[in-house]
């Protein structure tokens, strides 16, 4: 839509920031039809870590999986998370691990591994 001369009219602007783009109802509903069993195993899942002793002892925190609980909540993460994407600029953490990864390295590692390394001395 950003090539249309009328791209305004399918986002909400506030300020002249994007603050949502909006997605065609059907879309949202065929995203749900085809996301529904997943949903449903999402919320059995939650469920279930939360009755879980061992899933109370976890050092971090679960998935976020709550958008797949209802057609609504993932329309609304449709149009807020997957949409608005490209129009949000990364933290420093987003920026700093595209960084690592552009240069080699993997969360934990501090240095390229020896066949990425490989690969890069090849193009050089």
């Amino acid at each position: 839509f950003a090539c249309k001369p009328n791209w305004f009219a399918y986002v909400t602007q506030r300020s002249r920031q994007v603050l949502r783009v909006h997605i065609h109802p059907a879309s949202c509903m065929e995203l749900w039809l085809r996301c529904q069993v997943f949903g449903e195993s999402a919320k059995v899942l939650r469920q279930a870590l939360l009755d879980a002793e061992l899933a109370k002892q976890a050092k971090q925190p679960a998935e976020d999986l709550s958008m797949f609980e209802n057609q609504q909540a993932l329309c609304n993460w449709l149009h807020n998370q997957v949409a608005l994407h490209p129009f949000r600029q990364p933290s420093a953490a987003e920026s700093e691990a595209v960084r690592g990864v552009s240069q080699g390295q993997t969360p934990g590692n501090s240095r390229p591994s020896a066949a990425l390394a490989a690969a890069m001395r090849e193009t050089s």
